[in-house]
């Protein structure tokens, strides 16, 4: 019943993509129903990334260390029910008794970019990758090995500043590599066990890419992911499988001064800036020094059992359990513990910066840690019943635990909550070859270990400005940062309690997606078929942000002159809950025509589709802060667009040339005008519908009109010719066509009121060339 699809490597492999690297992630992009990352309505952070059944966080797998891409976009429940969007596998790749080596690689340059015109960067660009892959066995029948890695280059020039004032900023380099190696040992005949282990090092250089920053004060990036898992399968008797698997992730990621790669003492060098004649920064990175590390570990366990009962059917019972503990040590310093800005010769203002919050004890210097934990289980009971020979059922039961905290022991949810499911399929034409398909699935949100962090607090600091008449840097201090006023479940304030004296306390719960489909598909030829699916979704209780201390008039336009904040003083204070209006639903219809065999191998599918809500991709949404702006805000959403057509295929044309294409055409999706808020100085302000600009009178809908940007069509081309037929061995060589029709379609606007509004800010890239090579023994 599960609405998917399936790629081989070799298939990824002849599409043109965007990059060469990451395609495990822009693969969705490509599928029905999805913008990007996100699929069906859901964020970003609701797509569910695993490789053999791990879940991969902050890992970027190789293009090639996998065997098979299977995404699934809908009904899906039982397989996990914490995947609110989508949910993406890896099969890794695995070794066999025939020794296998291989060897591609790929280039692109800015000069093989066409019809580029002078809005253009002049900036020049290079990325270089070669991907080796080896795999085979150490025993033959009993011990096997594939090793995979890539190794990338990437060189991003910046424009100069074309009044030649401010210092050339330097080129961004990023060398880094990555890969998978895995062993798989048949124990005996019943019994096997499987490590894989993915690695990714990542440098990068002068990674500010503003003007102004001259090069010592620049920041550069290290980081290390690693990811290392152990499988044990064990067929316990002819029909109960066990399998059992534990794994542990690292990702941990440093960003740090340019200056540190000559001076070891670099985190005792005050940055300045001077803003004479313009803004400039040297000395030191002006940026924070910051060291993050994520790690988890993830044990999972799984029994099946597969059974005929006489009466009741075929039966595949599955029983899962798997729990995950993530942590998260966030630190943070500023070189020297000072900001030093000035106007030409003039001391203008000091930053100092504290590693604890001086206002409530002795100061101290330094690195501030923040840190987070979450703990989460997923107990799952299933059976995939087939009643009949032509139906099968699967009724599924999940029962989901999850609690976050922090350091200074808030506890971000803890709660328990149960996700049910069904699906069915049957067979009407009883050949094999037809399926019509239904679902009814409850999905949770459990991606909580950010949140915990939300009441962590950051770094205080304390800024003063220069006083003439004592030569120090001691006129009109403010603090910021420091302990947090944040809080959890709070809507109306720290208090708990609303201005008639009443509990508002509002504990947080774990966000739940309900899923409703239905579809069909039919083999119409033999290796070809069309399949239509319905799918409804409704995001409920999202996380969402909310701006409580204010007090705001009727209109939302400033603050009741009455009494502004709630605890009487002028500061911002942020709750983190799971509102009922904090929600959003997608509706949408999707044909297909899918050809798995043959010279042509595609996926062509049109899309009719609905996102409409009030918050969606982050828990900061406008939603919630200003009460007389919500009434704007339940709308079409960012991703809201009502026809998609997507195609993936490639047409081995002769035994040595083969074509692979990747379109996209995706109708319009809306923009608001939004107008500048006096109390805040940020562009937050509507006076019509979110997507809509209220036209020339703001205080009448009749002349409000509808803002959608251009529809958007993007082709792309793979042509790739194979010397096999000529030298008896697979040597291949390609180029990939990106924006094959050099179209230039705007991808973004200004949104803010004023003499800019509507004018272009992103577009598609010109038509670019690509150069690889591929060669198999």
């Amino acid at each position: 019943a599960s609405v998917k699809e399936v790629f081989d490597v070799d298939f990824v492999d002849s599409l043109p993509h965007a990059s060469r690297d990451g395609v495990f992630r822009s693969m969705v992009g490509n599928t029905s129903g999805a913008m990007g990352g996100r699929m069906r309505g859901g964020s970003s952070y609701q797509t569910v990334f695993t490789m053999d059944g791990f879940t991969l966080i902050g890992q970027f797998p190789t293009l090639k260390s996998a065997s098979a891409y299977e995404i699934q976009g809908a009904g899906y429940g039982a397989d996990n029910p914490t995947a609110s969007g989508g949910l993406v596998n890896l099969v890794s790749r695995s070794g066999s008794n025939r020794y296998e080596v291989e060897l591609g690689g790929s280039a692109s340059d800015r000069r093989l970019e066409f019809f580029r015109d002078g809005t253009d960067s002049r900036g020049g660009s290079l990325f270089y990758g070669l991907n080796p892959t080896i795999s085979g066995p150490i025993i033959k029948d009993r011990l096997w090995f594939a090793v995979n890695l890539e190794l990338l280059y990437m060189v991003t020039a910046r424009d100069k500043d074309p009044q030649g004032i401010l210092p050339d900023p330097p080129d961004l380099i990023k060398p880094w590599y990555k890969g998978l190696f895995k062993f798989t040992w048949q124990v005996s005949p019943r019994n096997k066990l499987s490590s894989v282990t993915n690695f990714d090092e990542t440098r990068v250089y002068n990674q500010n890419g503003n003007l102004g920053v001259a090069k010592e004060a620049q920041e550069d990036r290290y980081a290390r992911l690693w990811f290392t898992g152990l499988i044990w399968e064990s067929l316990l008797t002819d029909n109960i499988i066990f399998r059992s698997q534990v794994g542990a992730n690292m990702v941990p990621n440093h960003i740090y001064p340019t200056l540190c790669r000559t001076n070891p003492n670099c985190d005792y060098v005050v940055p300045i800036s001077n803003t004479f004649p313009r803004s400039v920064y040297y000395n030191n990175d002006f940026n924070p020094h910051i060291r993050n590390d994520f790690n988890s570990i993830e044990v999972a366990n799984r029994l099946e059992w597969f059974g005929d009962t006489k009466g009741f059917g075929e039966h595949n019972v599955r029983l899962s359990d798997t729990y995950r503990i993530e942590r998260n040590i966030a630190r943070t310093a500023r070189q020297g513990d000072q900001f030093l800005e000035y106007n030409g010769d003039v001391p203008l203002q000091l930053t100092t910066y504290y590693s604890n919050d001086p206002r409530y004890e002795a100061p101290r210097f330094g690195w501030s840690i923040q840190s987070a934990i979450s703990k989460k289980n997923i107990a799952t009971m299933s059976d995939a019943w087939r009643a009949t020979r032509y139906l099968t059922l699967t009724p599924a039961l999940s029962l989901i635990y999850n609690r976050a905290e922090n350091q200074r022991g808030d506890v971000a949810i803890n709660s328990n909550s149960w996700a049910p499911s069904i699906t069915g399929a049957w067979d009407p034409t009883h050949d094999g070859r037809t399926v019509i398909r239904s679902s009814v699935s409850s999905y949770v949100d459990v991606d909580t270990l950010a949140l915990a962090q939300h009441t962590s607090g950051s770094q205080a600091s304390r800024k003063c400005q220069w006083n003439k008449a004592t030569n120090d840097f001691d006129l009109n201090c403010t603090f910021s940062g420091g302990y947090s006023t944040n809080t959890f479940g709070l809507p109306c304030g720290p208090t708990g309690v609303d201005i008639t004296g009443k509990d508002c306390r509002d504990p947080m719960r774990i966000p739940r997606t309900w899923e409703y489909t239905f579809g069909s598909e039919r083999e119409i030829i033999e290796g070809t078929t069309l399949s239509g699916d319905f799918i409804y979704r409704k995001y409920a209780h999202q996380f969402e942000q909310n701006e409580t201390n204010r007090i705001w008039n009727a209109s939302g336009t400033e603050l009741d002159r009455t009494g502004g904040f709630r605890n009487g003083r002028a500061q911002t204070i942020i709750d983190m809950g799971t509102p009922e209006g904090a929600q959003r639903h997608y509706i949408g219809v999707t044909t297909s025509v899918a050809r798995r065999e043959g010279k042509l191998k595609a996926r062509v599918s049109y899309t009719w589709s609905r996102l409409d809500g009030t918050v969606y991709n982050s828990n900061s949404n406008p939603y919630g802060d200003n009460p007389a702006r919500d009434v704007y805000l339940g709308g079409p959403l960012s991703d809201d667009h009502r026809h998609e057509i997507k195609s993936t295929m490639n047409y081995q044309a002769t035994q040595w040339l083969l074509f692979g294409v990747r379109y996209s055409y995706i109708s319009g999706t809306p923009y608001s005008r939004l107008y500048r808020n006096v109390e805040t100085g940020a562009f937050e302000d509507y006076r019509a519908r979110r997507g809509s600009d209220p036209g020339a009178n703001v205080n009448s809908p009749t002349d409000d009109r509808e803002l959608r940007l251009p529809d958007l069509q993007d082709v792309n081309l793979q042509i790739r010719a194979n010397l096999r037929p000529l030298i008896g061995q697979r040597v291949e060589f390609y180029v990939d066509l990106l924006n094959l029709l050099a179209l230039r379609t705007v991808t973004s606007v200004d949104q803010n009121d004023g003499p800019n509004f509507g004018q272009q800010t992103g577009r598609l890239g010109p038509l670019t060339a690509r150069l690889g090579f591929n060669i198999k023994y």
